[in-house]
């Protein structure tokens, strides 16, 4: 039984976090956070935009809110 927990435990992985950018429409300024989940934490006290609307506005161009959000590519 307890070699089973064990080859369970290796199969699960966590999802690969992604950095992203947040830009501000009207002033310009742009953020670099961590995840998308950093995001919406920092745009909770100013917006109230979701984790599923970040994601579904992610690397479109479109503004939502009055931010645009991008994903940040990896110098690797």
């Amino acid at each position: 039984m307890d070699s089973e927990i064990a080859d369970l435990g290796d199969v699960i992985k966590r999802p690969l976090v992604k950095p992203i950018s947040i830009q501000e429409v009207i002033s310009g300024k742009t953020r670099n956070l961590s995840s998308i989940r950093e995001a919406y934490l920092y745009l909770s006290d100013i917006n109230q935009i979701s984790i599923s609307t970040i994601s579904r506005y992610l690397d479109t161009g479109k503004s939502i809110k009055g931010y645009i959000f991008k994903r940040v590519n990896n110098p690797n």
